[in-house]
């Protein structure tokens, strides 16, 4: 299944559009995964910027970010 460091890209009915998730973790006995919502644009409490490419896996963004 998931491993830590895994980008899942799905694509989002509701955005229209692709979307990340970084795998944080997971249980050891149960199929219960800790995702980190990847996002391009900012102005969410308690974003953490990154630029693109500090992250493998992900495509650029339209920000940069």
């Amino acid at each position: 299944m998931y491993e830590v460091g895994d980008v899942l890209r799905f694509h989002s009915v509701i955005a229209s559009k692709e979307k990340f998730h970084l795998c944080l973790g997971r249980t050891e006995h149960e199929m219960i995964f800790a995702f980190l919502f990847l996002n391009s644009d900012d102005g969410y409490k308690g974003d953490c910027v990154l630029d693109d490419g500090e992250i493998p896996g992900l495509p650029k963004s339209r920000t940069g970010k």
